[in-house]
């Protein structure tokens, strides 16, 4: 069990913001992230390769410099084959990953990875933007709070927005 948020201890243990429960919901000493997250964690899901994608509005993640998105090794040491690049320009709310190993994040940013991609992005496995996906081809008008990812690639989207890609949405839909 991975939890994240706005916390500096579980279980008596000193943690900052994210830290691995065993099933009993006592601390794993095994899984240490080192510095944890200098932010608050505000999502995470587990990539198919086992890894840890993290997002939320921190800057660094486990001694490593992410901005609000990051992913961590299952041994919870930062991922250094993952470069998100420039990160988000905001707040990072929800993150999900595909069967083909496609990390889709949702918030309140305007730019994702230096390109403009307004509320909803697509990485590559490698943490790189999917410029195929989403930008201005998406086009939400307002922000996106949660998401959950399809077997058949497809994500649904909620939060604070009432159109996308010029069809009228009343704060949830399907990409």
């Amino acid at each position: 069990i991975v939890i994240g948020g706005e916390f500096t201890k579980v279980a008596g243990e000193t943690v900052r913001n994210i830290a691995r429960l065993n099933a009993d919901g006592s601390l794993d000493p095994t899984v240490v992230v080192e510095g944890g997250a200098d932010g608050t964690v505000r999502d995470l899901a587990i990539h198919p390769a086992g890894n840890i994608v993290v997002v939320g509005e921190f800057g660094s993640l486990g001694g490593r410099v992410f901005s609000r998105v990051g992913r961590l090794n299952a041994d919870g040491t930062a991922d250094a084959t993952f470069v998100p690049g420039a990160g988000a320009n905001a707040v990072i709310h929800a993150v999900g990953t595909q069967f083909n190993g496609g990390i889709i994040v949702g918030g309140e940013f305007s730019i994702f990875g230096g390109l403009e991609n307004a509320y909803v992005a697509r990485m590559n496995p490698d943490g790189t933007v999917d410029e195929t996906w989403g930008g201005s081809a998406v086009a939400i008008n307002g922000a996106v709070f949660d998401l959950g990812t399809l077997s058949d690639g497809k994500v649904i989207v909620g939060g604070e927005f009432t159109e996308i890609s010029g069809y009228s949405r009343n704060s949830f839909a399907r990409l």
